[in-house]
């Protein structure tokens, strides 16, 4: 199930399948209902995530502790992903226009001769 990640603009794949609202509060991460009595990693809390100008914001979610440090890890991926294929994207285009640079100076060059 995806679901928002620890920051804005990244969303990320749970484990579980996807939570069916039959009025037991899930965690958004691996489904489990919680135990309220619980006030170690299973503790219930806010799923909240970074917006854009470095705030918190909550969408109504709630998550495990636990499972909350494996949705940051599973948000850093993302992040890092992201930017391996921004930079690839980059390259890319670099090489084209150096391609279309390099095109443009022969076919010059043959004119000029010509």
């Amino acid at each position: 199930m995806r679901i928002q990640g620890t920051h804005w603009d990244h969303w990320v794949e749970a484990p579980c399948e996807d939570i069916s609202y039959d009025g037991i509060v899930r965690c958004i991460w691996c489904g489990q209902e919680f135990d309220y009595e619980d006030n170690g990693d299973w503790r219930c809390m806010e799923a909240m995530h970074h917006i854009a100008d470095g705030s918190m914001n909550w969408d109504g979610e709630y998550i495990h502790s636990a499972c909350d440090s494996f949705r940051h890890e599973a948000t850093q991926e993302a992040r890092r992903q992201r930017q391996f294929t921004r930079r690839q994207a980059a390259r890319r285009e670099q090489r084209r226009r150096q391609s279309r640079s390099l095109n443009s100076n022969t076919s010059s060059e043959s004119n000029s001769r010509g």
